[in-house]
């Protein structure tokens, strides 16, 4: 496994920490500066640490960063847009039998592209605003808003919904959107060589960044991917690479794609294809917009039988 920084260990800590001492100084002389100034140490002080753990961590590492939830990364960017495309599919390597035996197994082709959006903007007093979009070439997908305390939901062909936020389940399907990059790398990473380098200058807001480059080699297999079918794939080809906020811990770029074979498939081995590509800036031209569909409807809702219980027996029954 290769996961070699550009410069030294001791050359990039003072890199990294070379801000802090500015703000200590702005600190020492005691002016009006001196709150403004231990906000930003603090913020270089995390900077530093998410960096030097991407830079020196090795690729667990790297892969813990992105598996933070959306919630903990959120407020260190700001408003800001996602969008994430995948593309799998699955191919049997032998030839199909013109006639194939009574209940033998047949593997057909299988294909699946899928499309994630996001738009985040900041929370004001009535609560989080959103709007995220779920998509594949199915037919199958989802479109939430959240506003004002309320969320509207749509499947693909139903008509728009809407009910007062009474749980965090949106946060799960944040999650899911936001660990686009994490479940990617984690698909990969068994056959990957990892580079990690410093990035200077392309992190959020002009800040720094890390760059992970992903070549095909002896890689190591995720905790908890030891077993199942990933146990049997084979990469013919890998390449990528992913960006991530020094800052932040935020990815903000992948762009990966990787051809596999995966032995014991039903009916004989299978050859695969994976491509992703995905981007966080501050605005992105394919971002859902945060708006109150016009046509949403209240969602339907029935009596709880217990509330149906006591207006039926009207105080009859004991308690």
């Amino acid at each position: 496994m290769l996961y070699a920084p550009p410069v030294s260990s001791s050359h990039r800590r003072h890199l990294l920490a070379a801000p802090l001492l500015g703000c200590v100084l702005g600190l020492s002389c005691g002016d009006d500066g001196d709150i403004e100034a231990a906000r930003r140490r603090g913020g270089d002080e995390v900077a530093a640490a998410v960096g030097e753990r991407l830079l020196d961590g090795g690729p667990l590492e790297a892969l813990s960063v992105l598996a933070r939830p959306h919630g903990s990364v959120r407020d260190g960017l700001g408003p800001h847009a996602l969008s994430c495309e995948t593309t799998l599919s699955l191919a049997p390597t032998r030839p199909p039998r013109p006639n194939p035996a009574l209940d033998s197994p047949v593997p057909p082709t299988q294909s699946i592209h899928d499309t994630v959006a996001l738009r985040w903007e900041t929370p004001d007093d009535e609560g989080l605003r959103f709007a995220l979009t779920q998509h594949n070439d199915k037919d199958r997908g989802r479109a939430v808003v959240v506003m004002d305390e309320t969320l509207y939901t749509k499947l693909e062909h139903r008509p728009w919904t809407h009910h007062r936020v009474e749980s965090e389940v949106h946060e799960l399907w944040l999650d899911d959107a936001w660990r686009c990059t994490h479940d990617a790398l984690e698909f990969l990473l068994p056959g990957a060589e990892v580079s990690a380098d410093a990035a200077p200058g392309e992190g959020w807001d002009g800040g720094d960044a890390v760059r992970l480059t992903l070549s095909r080699g002896r890689g190591i297999v995720p905790p908890g991917r030891g077993e199942g079918w990933r146990t049997d794939v084979a990469f013919s080809a890998l390449s990528g690479t992913v960006l991530i906020d020094a800052r932040t811990g935020a990815w903000l770029s992948i762009d990966a794609s990787a051809t596999y074979t995966v032995e014991g498939g039903a009916g004989g081995p299978l050859a695969g294809e994976f491509a992703v590509r995905g981007r966080v800036a501050p605005s992105l031209p394919d971002a859902p917009s945060v708006t109150v569909p016009t046509d949403a409807v209240a969602l339907p809702q029935r009596h709880r039988y217990e509330q149906e219980r006591k207006r039926l027996l009207d105080g009859l029954a004991a308690p």
